[in-house]
């Protein structure tokens, strides 16, 4: 998974890349994903978990439900950023499996833009 999520942050350019490596950005990412996620082939995601990831000095909150949210909060400066969807924040879909990941991905990287603008 995490060869997957470098990958995935080689392809594009992200503002939170700047301020943490790949590697960090991608152990917050997994620690996401342990969260909502079940290693079941009933259920692979949970859905409506809410799940919250520490990455230095900032708070990701991830609401993953239909119509969901990430948000990023700066616990120094005391401002947030989100990033809203009207799907999921992730979801597996059987014709490209990274597209919920990389959907994550970007959500999370959006919450961060937010809230250092």
């Amino acid at each position: 998974m995490k060869q997957r999520i470098l990958d995935l942050l080689n392809d594009e350019v992200y503002d939170i890349c700047d301020a943490f490596t790949a590697e960090e950005f991608a152990g917050a990412v997994i620690s996401v994903l342990s969260g909502i996620t079940e290693h079941s082939e009933k259920r692979p995601i949970v859905i409506g978990q809410v799940v919250t990831v520490q990455l230095g000095k900032y708070i990701f909150k991830v609401s993953n439900k239909h119509k969901g949210f990430v948000s990023c909060s700066d616990t120094e400066n005391g401002c947030t950023g989100t990033s809203e969807t009207m799907y999921f924040p992730y979801y597996y879909d059987s014709d490209d499996p990274d597209a919920g990941l990389k959907n994550l991905i970007e959500m999370m990287n959006e919450a961060f833009y937010a809230c250092n603008e």
